[in-house]
């Protein structure tokens, strides 16, 4: 690529967008220790400096992709209850497999946003705040469900750490591989990643 092309990119303020989408695929097939803002710009065809216009450090990069991770997981919740707007029960249902897929989809970036490499720290306040609206979606699921007096009366922050703590953990399970090596053999790890959530579903209820 030549040096008037990348020029063009960066004015039209396309060349962060192109960066960020390198270094998901980058992160995914190479890992995270294998991610560099070098790389990025051998892959994308800017000079080596290019990058740190839009990022200070690796570890800036690096909370500019946690970030990614958790609007997608917001989306992904707001998509699902899109699907079942009046069945909170399915909503919640619907939600955490959707959780569970995000996870699979892009394994390295679920293991990144759960390292608490970025969000600790202070100067992260975007991706906290992103952290942040993706729990509050699944807050206001269970609030509404007791609201409705389809959930049971517990608290609904241990409600819904209790929900979100089971969700993360079949998607873990999952990305490691030990959830399809101990799977029911009539299940598929599809089926799995919907029964274990449901499972969890029938002890809020009412």
């Amino acid at each position: 690529m030549n040096t008037q092309m990348s020029k063009l990119k960066y004015h039209h303020g396309q060349l962060k967008e192109k960066l960020l989408g390198a270094a998901l695929d980058l992160l995914e097939q190479e890992g995270i220790a294998n991610l560099s803002l070098r790389k990025l710009s051998k892959i994308v065809g800017v000079s080596h400096n290019a990058p740190y216009r839009h990022f200070s450090d690796k570890s800036e990069l690096l909370a500019c992709l946690v970030q990614i991770g958790f609007e997608r997981l917001s989306a992904a919740i707001d998509a699902a209850g899109r699907e079942n707007p009046d069945d909170v029960a399915q909503y919640l249902l619907d939600a955490g497999v959707a959780y569970i897929q995000i996870a699979s989809r892009s394994p390295v970036l679920f293991q990144l946003m759960f390292g608490g490499l970025t969000v600790k720290e202070a100067k992260f306040t975007e991706v906290k705040a992103a952290a942040n609206r993706a729990y509050d979606k699944l807050f206001k699921i269970i609030a509404l469900g007791k609201t409705e007096g389809v959930f049971k009366t517990y608290d609904t922050t241990s409600m819904t750490l209790a929900a979100w703590a089971l969700v993360h953990g079949v998607a873990t399970l999952h990305n490691s591989g030990y959830l399809n090596d101990r799977a029911p053999s009539k299940k598929a790890p599809a089926e799995m990643n919907r029964l274990l959530p449901s499972m969890l579903l029938k002890g809020l209820l009412k």
